[in-house]
């Protein structure tokens, strides 16, 4: 299911977005933009937060 959402995402904000761990109430991301900077971050397995991390760096 975090899987699809992740892709979603990736399409969406073209972005690349890898998965490194996930657990029962988080995953940790490692949040790759087109100029190459990378963000990780610590989430909640929430689509809403996902986005709102992803959106972060425009901000």
């Amino acid at each position: 299911m975090i899987e699809s959402t992740i892709k979603e995402i990736q399409e969406k904000y073209d972005v690349m977005i890898k998965l490194l761990e996930e657990d029962k109430d988080s995953i940790l991301v490692v949040i790759v933009y087109r100029d190459k900077h990378n963000m990780f971050a610590r989430l909640p397995k929430d689509k809403q937060a996902i986005e709102q991390e992803v959106r972060k760096y425009w901000e």
